[in-house]
């Protein structure tokens, strides 16, 4: 695996769009048509739709889909999985046991896309110092804001099948 360190404007848009994704599925509380973690939300959707249109591009889609990545992990370890815990999706409802399923699927997404988005489609060498950066926002979330020690262990193993995953996407050469 090869590793750079980016340029200073590289990591203040990752790391600032870090902060965004982290922030982003919780969104919809502030939103009163949407129900606690909506779909639209608690999904890459959004950053996909954005880096579609061209709003977003490389290391800010890169770094809002790490961030949202993080925020989603979290997710993942409510108290139960009732109510307000599952992923709900517009017109259907409650996703229910499916809810992890849905939270999975779009951290590994949202992982995969984030290495090919800050790799430049794999051009490039990873960043380093948003891994470094990754692994510090997981830790200080999970422990500060979570309270839990679950989003810590589960992030790595995320992390990692995401590589594996995008490794068989995209050639072993790329992210």
């Amino acid at each position: 695996m090869r590793l750079r360190l980016p340029n200073f404007k590289e990591i203040a848009t990752i790391l600032g769009m870090m902060l965004v994704g982290l922030v982003w599925p919780d969104i919809d509380l502030a939103i009163p048509f949407l129900p606690h973690r909506s779909a639209l939300t608690h999904s890459i959707l959004v950053p996909v739709a954005l880096l579609g249109i061209g709003f977003l591009r490389g290391p800010a889609t890169g770094g809002m889909l790490l961030g949202v990545s993080v925020s989603l992990t979290a997710d993942l370890f409510p108290r139960a999985w009732i109510g307000f815990a599952n992923v709900h999706l517009p017109l259907w409802g409650s996703l229910g046991w499916m809810s992890p399923v849905w939270l999975v699927v779009n951290i590994l997404a949202a992982l995969i896309l984030a290495q090919y988005e800050l790799t430049g489609g794999g051009r490039r060498s990873r960043p380093l110092i948003p891994y470094v950066a990754l692994g510090i926002l997981a830790t200080g979330y999970a422990l500060t804001v979570e309270h839990s020690l679950w989003p810590l262990l589960a992030f790595p193993v995320l992390w990692f099948i995401s590589i594996k995953l995008a490794a068989g996407v995209f050639g072993p050469e790329q992210p």
